[in-house]
């Protein structure tokens, strides 16, 4: 018969084996939550970066066209005025594609308007007739104001969520 000195030999193998196995499965699926969350955390930084730099870009488009969207005063502008302003519009649109990523199709779309509504802006400052200025920004009743409100709503939105996420964890 089998002495009971090797059955303790093999119960404790047995003991120690299925510790390990548990302790490794353990430590994998600590290791793996691990990387997930790096790689979650790498992402958010990424948005957060890229939504900054779009918000940063839409303010200052917003706050130079602002008064010529709603001054109306559109053909005192030169052509240096113009090619800032579009250099400034091209930056905004470059940095929506570099965040189109991180909004839905329906927050893309309200930056598109926005974009519109720079472009538009932009182009009327270099008109030279009033009538080159006359037709509305946009094809709905939508005002310059209200198209800059939905968009920093996105903006304000996208760049809080983030941080709400992190607080409820």
């Amino acid at each position: 018969m089998v002495s009971s000195a090797v059955i303790a030999v093999l119960g404790t193998l047995a003991g120690a084996a299925l510790s390990a196995g548990v302790t490794i499965h353990t430590t994998r699926v600590r290791e793996a939550n691990q990387n997930q969350r790096r790689q979650a955390e790498y992402l958010i930084e990424k948005k957060v970066d890229r939504l900054a730099e779009l918000h940063e870009s839409f303010t200052r488009c917003r706050t130079t066209l602002a008064p010529i969207a709603e001054s109306g005063t559109y053909a005192v502008y030169d052509r240096e005025d113009e090619r800032e302003f579009d250099e400034m519009v091209d930056g905004y649109h470059r940095s929506i594609q570099r965040a189109r990523i991180f909004v839905s199709d329906g927050q893309y779309e309200t930056l598109l308007d926005t974009l519109l509504v720079f472009q538009t802006v932009t182009e009327r400052a270099g008109a030279e007739r009033p009538e080159e200025v006359s037709t509305p920004i946009l094809d709905d009743d939508r005002s310059f104001r209200d198209v800059m409100t939905a968009a920093d709503e996105v903006l304000r939105t996208e760049l809080h969520e983030p941080v709400r996420s992190l607080e409820s964890e």
